[in-house]
């Protein structure tokens, strides 16, 4: 574990971070003033479980090598400069149950018409503020399994935060419930 987070580090963010993913599960790097692009050299010897880069100043691209960390549970890039269409490539890391990608420059329409993977297991997906357009693609919400349930057993499973999607005249509409803690 490599918690960096909610420091004052300026700069680029140094490629050894990504480079040595095979011996760090949890690299939080959040809340930082990180500049510059996230490196491509993520080895296929990837062990990372939760990366959190939000809240830096990051720019370019979400690196395709990242599909290299197949155990890849928690991914949060939200609240950065980050810029491109949807990362369909990120549909070949069938672990994630987190996606925040909030707060960026992303764009264009959420499709992948050539996508072989499927995220199962994924219960929190955050897109807000990006500049998404076009049509939200009903195969790829009904495809989120996790966060549509029966009425109990999807909330134990997810624990916390309970998804449950109706379809009414093909809209689709979302309710969710947050369970309370004492």
């Amino acid at each position: 574990m490599l918690d960096l987070s909610h420091n004052s580090f300026n700069g680029s963010m140094p490629e050894c971070l990504t480079s040595r993913s095979s011996s760090i599960r949890v690299l939080d790097i959040g809340g930082n003033k990180l500049t510059g692009s996230i490196s491509n050299t993520i080895p296929s010897s990837c062990n990372l479980r939760f990366l959190n880069l939000n809240g830096n100043l990051l720019e370019g691209t979400i690196p395709k090598s990242l599909v290299n960390c197949q155990n890849l549970e928690v991914l949060n890039l939200g609240n950065n400069m980050l810029s491109d269409r949807f990362p369909c490539f990120l549909w070949n890391i069938s672990t994630l149950r987190v996606l925040i990608l909030r707060s960026n420059k992303f764009h264009g329409p959420i499709e992948c018409q050539h996508n072989t993977g499927i995220w199962k297991m994924l219960h929190i997906v955050d897109l807000a503020s990006n500049n998404f357009t076009g049509t939200l693609p009903k195969a790829l919400l009904k495809s989120w399994k996790a966060m549509v349930g029966d009425e109990g057993e999807a909330q134990q499973k997810s624990g916390n935060l309970f998804f449950d999607m109706y379809d009414f005249h093909h809209s689709v509409r979302y309710k969710d419930a947050l369970a309370g803690f004492s």
